[in-house]
């Protein structure tokens, strides 16, 4: 009995309670810098999307100049590691079908172009933008290519 009295006295009490401190300082700690790592790894994958998804659209604009089409399909890659998959399928859909639609003797059907290119630019603003509430219709408007 005597020895449970001395576990009890106030020095061993204010031992454990300082060790049960650290011990729940270093925890909460690891848990803050894991936490923290991975929202920057987010962060930093978004804003590598964002340049990424930029960089395309801008490509595709000059995919006939010299180095255009070289370029393009080097972006195309990237896309197929870093773009989320409804990007990349959207993606793919726009450029299978300006592909296919791009010869002299294939006319165009540019309000289907214009739908499947802003269908592309949806998905890649809602992949790098915690909130957007634009519809396909709405990037539609804001397309500099007449129907």
């Amino acid at each position: 009995m005597s020895e449970v009295l001395n576990l009890l006295n106030s020095d061993n009490i204010s031992s454990f309670l300082t060790l049960i401190v650290a011990l729940l300082t270093v925890v909460g700690a690891t848990i803050t810098y894991r936490v923290q790592k991975r929202l920057d790894r987010e962060a930093d994958l978004v804003s590598k999307k964002r340049e990424l998804y930029l960089n395309f659209m801008r490509s595709f604009m000059q995919i006939n100049t010299e180095g255009g089409l070289e370029h393009y399909n080097s972006l195309r890659m990237e896309l197929s590691l870093l773009a989320s998959d409804r990007v990349l399928k959207s993606v793919n859909e726009f450029a299978e079908y300006a592909a296919d639609t791009s010869g002299p003797m294939v006319q165009r059907d540019m309000i289907k172009f214009k739908y499947l290119l802003a269908s592309a630019l949806t998905d890649m603003r809602r992949d790098v933008f915690d909130k957007t509430s634009l519809s396909v219709e709405d990037i539609q408007k804001t397309l500099p290519i007449q129907n």
